[in-house]
């Protein structure tokens, strides 16, 4: 069985979802967390979350003083 990816986890009734915390907000340095549900495999979550950290890394993701900001 392979491993479960990092910042998956089951949901309790056969599905899978994710959790991602965003780094600080610079200016109030309030953490925001994502989660996103609903997903039949554990690989598909992991997908999706991989997909949410790049855009964090390219800075497409971030936390705001007014919340989650997508672009």
């Amino acid at each position: 069985m392979p491993a479960k990816p990092t910042g998956v986890y089951p949901d309790g009734r056969g599905g899978w979802y994710l959790k991602l915390r965003l780094e600080p907000d610079p200016v109030t340095g309030r953490r925001e967390q994502i989660t996103k549900r609903g997903f039949r495999t554990a690989a598909e979550a992991g997908k999706a979350r991989r997909a949410l950290v790049d855009k964090m890394d390219q800075g497409q993701l971030r936390s705001t003083p007014i919340g989650i900001q997508d672009s």
